[in-house]
C-alpha cells in the first residue's frame, strides 16, 4: 500500500553471550562512534530536507525522490545501527542506509503516489503534531517499560545466550510503532500510524 512503513524482524535463536557483556560495558558504544558520528551529521540534512520536504507538499503534493531516498536511508541506518547495539545479532551495519538481508530488522518503506496537499500545510501549522499526542504519551510509558525489558534482557543474555522470545517482541513493536510515527512527523509518509507496533 502506497505510503505504508513496514518492519519485520529476524532475531536470531542463539547470540553469543559474550556480546551481550560488551553491550553492557558500553565497549559496543565506542564501536558505534563512527556511525554515530555520521548519523549526526546525515541527520542535520534529514532535518532540512524534512522542512523542505513540508513546502513541495503543499505546493506540488509530493517530495523529490532524491530527498526521499535520502531520508529513507537514514532511517534505516539508524535502525540498523540500533538493532546491532541491541545485539539483535547481525553484521557490524554498513554506513550508507541501503537495504542490507544480513541486517536483524528490515524496514521497507513504500513511496506514496501523491501526498495529500493539506498534510503539508498541517505539518506546517504544527496541527500534525498535536494530532499524534497520543502517541506521544503512549512512546513515553512504552519507552519507558521497552528500556527497562532491554536492561533485563541484556543480563539474561550474558547466561542463556539469547534474547527472550516475548521481550524481544515487545522491543520489535515498539521500534515499529516508533518508526511509524516519526516518518508521519517528517513527512516520509502522510498515512496516520496506528496506535500499536502490530505488523
Amino acid at each position: 500500500m502506497a505510503g505504508e512503513v513496514k518492519l519485520t524482524a529476524n532475531i536470531p535463536a542463539e547470540v553469543k553471550g559474550i556480546s551481550f557483556l560488551w553491550r553492557l560495558c558500553g565497549i559496543s558504544y565506542i564501536i558505534a562512534v563512527p556511525h554515530i558520528i555520521v548519523l549526526c551529521l546525515k541527520g542535520i540534512v534529514f532535518d532540512i530536507f524534512a522542512l523542505i520536504s513540508m513546502f513541495t507538499i503543499l505546493f506540488s503534493g509530493t517530495v523529490p525522490e532524491g530527498m526521499w531516498n535520502f531520508m529513507t536511508k537514514y532511517i534505516r541506518h539508524l535502525y540498523y545501527v540500533s538493532a546491532w547495539l541491541l545485539n539483535f545479532g547481525g553484521k557490524y551495519p554498513k554506513f550508507d542506509g541501503e537495504v542490507d538481508p544480513d541486517q536483524p530488522l528490515q524496514v521497507e518503506f513504500v513511496r506514496p503516489d501523491k501526498w495529500r496537499s493539506l498534510f503539508g500545510l498541517l505539518r506546517m501549522c504544527g496541527i500534525v503534531l498535536l494530532t499524534l499526542v497520543p502517541h506521544i504519551i503512549i512512546m513515553f510509558f512504552w519507552g519507558f517499560w521497552v528500556t527497562i525489558l532491554i536492561v533485563i534482557g541484556m543480563i539474561a543474555g550474558l547466561f542463556t545466550g539469547k534474547w527472550n522470545e516475548s521481550s524481544s517482541k515487545t522491543i520489535v513493536n515498539f521500534i515499529r510503532f516508533e518508526i511509524r510515527v516519526i516518518c508521519y512527523i517528517f513527512c516520509i509518509t502522510d498515512t496516520y500510524p496506528p496506535m500499536n507496533g502490530k505488523e
